[in-house]
């Protein structure tokens, strides 16, 4: 598994299809942890922060991405 660091709103963007992949995979049914909630929230709550999402990849496909912080 090849571990990714988000470092930047730009790069976290690049991840959308990715992040709402694997959370409809999962049947996800939590409105909040939604790409769009969760980048909105973090243009608006961290805008003069940096934000840290670690993401893993495994064979090219994107398996897990997580929020530390905004």
């Amino acid at each position: 598994m090849k571990l990714l660091r988000i470092t930047s709103h730009d790069q976290f963007e690049q991840y959308r299809s990715d992040w709402t992949f694997i959370l409809e995979a999962n049947e996800n049914t939590n409105p909040f942890i939604e790409f769009d909630w969760v980048n909105e929230w973090g243009k608006h709550l961290g805008v003069d922060k940096n934000i840290e999402v670690m993401a893993g990849k495994t064979e090219g496909k994107m398996v897990e991405l997580f929020r530390f912080r905004y």
